[in-house]
């Protein structure tokens, strides 16, 4: 996922400050984050998990820590 789209300035900014149409589309974004992080601790992998899912947290603070 991440090496497939251009995220411009997302995760550049914390937290992010956003309008209600392009919040939505963070939040829609933030789930296949979300499943990379699942992924990567069902085989173990828990750093690459915390940041998937830090990021998914970001683009939708419903989702992650």
């Amino acid at each position: 996922v991440d090496s497939v789209f251009r995220y411009g300035k997302l995760f550049a900014v914390d937290p992010l400050h956003l309008e209600p149409a392009a919040e939505q589309i963070a939040k829609t974004m933030a789930v296949p984050f979300a499943e990379l992080a699942n992924a990567a601790r069902i085989r173990g992998d828990s750093a690459r998990a915390s940041s998937y899912l830090q990021r998914a947290h970001h683009l939708n603070p419903r989702l992650g820590p």
